[in-house]
């Protein structure tokens, strides 16, 4: 993993345009500036792990997914991601998965995302 760096601002855009997919999510949105990132070992795809500023990162562990959606990457290829928070409700990682496991080629438009209902058809 990578070393702890701000949020650019098409990581914000996305993960704020997930957030507002569900109601009940768009509480978040107002501590997006308070998180560093960390990227993750995903072959480029570009989850992240979210980290509020000053929390301890080596006790956390995953809670829930609070909201799923999906776009088309450049390519075509679709690309599902989810919001996940941990064990005490903060915003954990942003999970993105590129169905043909190929590395991201760009952010999408916040615009683009389309909302994944609660994730049980993900892979439908």
């Amino acid at each position: 993993m990578g070393c702890l760096r701000r949020m650019s601002n098409e990581e914000k855009g996305v993960i704020s345009a997930l957030l507002q997919l569900k109601p009940e999510s768009i509480h978040f949105i107002d501590g997006i500036d308070n998180l560093l990132v960390q990227e993750m070992t995903d072959g480029g795809m570009g989850s992240l792990l979210l980290i509020p500023k000053g929390a301890e990162t080596s006790n956390r562990s995953l809670g829930k997914q609070i909201v799923a959606g999906e776009f088309r990457d450049s390519d075509g290829v679709p690309v599902f991601v989810t919001i996940n928070t941990d064990a005490d409700n903060r915003l954990y990682e942003l999970d993105i998965w590129k169905v043909d496991f190929s590395p991201l080629s760009h952010w999408p438009d916040p615009a683009a995302m389309r909302n994944k209902g609660d994730g049980s058809n993900l892979f439908c």
